[in-house]
């Protein structure tokens, strides 16, 4: 039996600022008062959720040409995919941060959400670049 998860293509997911933070080894504090270049960034919402803490952060990613709507649409798509797959392999994760599949896909599509937000309000501004 196949002990990974078939990612034999990008998919289009993303953490939230929390797990962010934590998934590197971060801390809020760490951050504040510094320009942060998040490459690539997809659709977290640490980008969002950062600049809404006053930490200036910029986001490239090479399908940030596409529209909010066109994103969002590519996001529900992957999302569904990836947790499918997930669920099909427990045996490869920890419940240690989240401790369901239930709470890390809520979490997750609550940051899509924030980025898809933040996306179409703040692409005009820059803080989102195609590359």
């Amino acid at each position: 039996m196949n002990k990974l998860l078939d990612t034999t293509q990008t998919y289009f997911f993303g953490r939230s600022y929390s797990e962010t933070l934590r998934c590197f080894g971060f801390n809020q504090s760490e951050l504040e008062g510094k320009m942060i270049l998040n490459c690539a960034s997809g659709p977290s919402s640490f980008t969002a959720d950062a600049n809404a803490r006053g930490i200036s952060v910029t986001a490239v990613d090479p399908v940030y040409y596409r529209s909010s709507s066109t994103l969002k649409a590519l996001g529900e798509v992957d999302y569904e995919k990836m947790f499918r797959k997930m669920r099909a392999k427990p045996e490869l994760f920890r419940f240690d941060y989240y401790k369901s599949f239930e709470e890390a896909e809520a979490d997750r599509y609550g940051a899509l959400n924030r980025f898809l937000n933040d996306y179409r309000d703040s692409y005009p501004t820059g803080r989102y670049v195609a590359g």
